[in-house]
């Protein structure tokens, strides 16, 4: 471009729309685009370092041990937890993709952590889980089975029979079913 094929506009706050000016914009638009990528390009990089992966990390591990003390009240703050998790679960596979053995390794244990991070703060969003005592659901399962046969037993069987029924069921299960 010929020195002077600028002209500055009659307010002087920008150029004039003329075919050397678009010429300017175009090539500084294309140079701009080049920069911004780099730039973002260079920020990712920084974002991926094991350094920066792993104290993001120790934060979703601290944040869920906030929320474990609190007794897991705050829906908000565990759907928020698991949606940090995730991207940092993304970052840790970008790492991964161009990372040496040892690195990997330490990458991988990261995302091992943040699993069990995702997993605990999903389940808390299920509830508190309910103990179920097997065996006392199963005692009372078979001793309101043995009321019920009592009862039809008691309707039909002579008062002889029925002594005999009720001593060999106090026998075998105890007195609790009648």
């Amino acid at each position: 471009m010929a020195a002077g094929a600028l002209v500055p506009n009659a307010r002087r706050d920008n150029f004039e729309e003329d075919q050397a000016w678009k010429e300017v914009r175009r090539d500084l638009g294309a140079v701009a685009k080049e920069l911004s990528s780099n730039a973002y390009e260079i920020s990712n990089q920084g974002q991926l370092t094991l350094d920066k992966l792993a104290d993001k990390t120790s934060e979703m591990g601290e944040a869920l041990a906030a929320a474990r003390r609190g007794g897991f009240r705050s829906e908000n703050r565990l759907i928020e937890i698991s949606h940090e998790v995730t991207k940092l679960q993304k970052r840790v596979a970008s790492a991964s993709r161009d990372a040496d053995l040892p690195t990997l390794a330490s990458l991988q244990a990261l995302g091992s952590e943040l699993v069990d991070v995702k997993t605990e703060a999903v389940r808390a969003l299920g509830g508190p889980e309910q103990k179920v005592d097997v065996e006392e659901v199963e005692l009372k399962a078979r001793n309101a089975m043995l009321a019920e046969v009592w009862v039809l037993l008691q309707r039909g069987l002579k008062p002889e029979c029925l002594a005999q029924a009720l001593k060999a069921l106090t026998n075998e299960y105890g007195a609790d079913f009648a």
